[in-house]
């Protein structure tokens, strides 16, 4: 089963301000996988899921256009398990629009079934083109629906908290009442990133929308994610985006 979702919340960057934020995930899993999903309070959103058959999978993954087909055969004739990846595929978001145009006509007697099955199709390449870029499938490591619980719990707490300095592994780990080095380890295999890393991204991702979605000025921007300089939030910005703020707000 591979499933992209697309949700939107609310994160309270200030007692007084909440801020929403768009997330889009994909979870790939084999059969008999117990998969444990977790949403925030107050989110909207949806899903896209696609049942893979063995059919399907023996052929397709055996075509040229999986350039990882050996890792993905590995993964699926290896122990039970699944993956998760968090915002990897810069287009699923938009793919995904388009495809839920099609689906609500889905029951028409005018609907474009060639069209819905060519859009179905470009969503999942966009994963399977973009999933990896880590090494996780290749190295097959997957982790019990606890440890995505514990992973889940933390994710929510930097995401409470992207208006200050990253608070620290031990004082997250400590609210999730788990090991600093296991949460640590768990949360990279979950998301790619450190958590550290994922404090930035996050934060980098939330400024893009709020200097494209809202008239909030750079300054502002800048402290609501955490830097107490114009200056090194821009030069932040930059380096990830490849453009300064002032240039994707015209």
């Amino acid at each position: 089963m591979l499933t992209f979702s697309v949700f939107e919340y609310k994160v309270q960057v200030k007692e007084e301000e909440e801020i929403s934020i768009l997330s889009t995930c994909w979870t790939f899993s084999k059969p008999e996988t117990e998969i444990s999903s977790y949403f925030y309070k107050g989110a909207t959103g949806g899903f896209f899921s696609f049942a893979i058959t063995k059919d399907w999978a023996s052929k397709n993954f055996s075509s040229k256009k999986f350039k990882n087909s050996r890792a993905i055969k590995k993964f699926l004739n290896g122990e039970r398990g699944s993956y998760t990846w968090m915002d990897i595929a810069p287009k699923a978001h938009e793919m995904g629009a388009e495809l839920s145009e099609y689906l609500e006509q889905a029951n028409s007697p005018e609907t474009d079934m060639p069209a819905l099955k060519k859009k179905s199709m470009k969503l999942i390449m966009e994963f399977f083109d973009n999933a990896f870029d880590d090494s996780r499938i290749t190295d097959n490591i997957s982790l019990s629906n606890l440890d995505y619980h514990n992973v889940a719990k933390a994710e929510k707490i930097i995401l409470q908290n992207l208006h200050l300095p990253f608070i620290g592994i031990e004082v997250i780990a400590q609210e999730v009442h788990t090991s600093p080095t296991k949460l640590k380890s768990n949360f990279k295999i979950v998301f790619g990133f450190s958590m550290l890393q994922y404090h930035k991204e996050k934060n980098m991702l939330l400024a893009m929308q709020l200097l494209q979605n809202s008239n909030i000025h750079v300054q502002n921007i800048a402290l609501l994610t955490g830097y107490d300089s114009a200056g090194r939030f821009a030069a932040s910005f930059k380096k990830r985006f490849g453009q300064l703020p002032s240039e994707v707000r015209f």
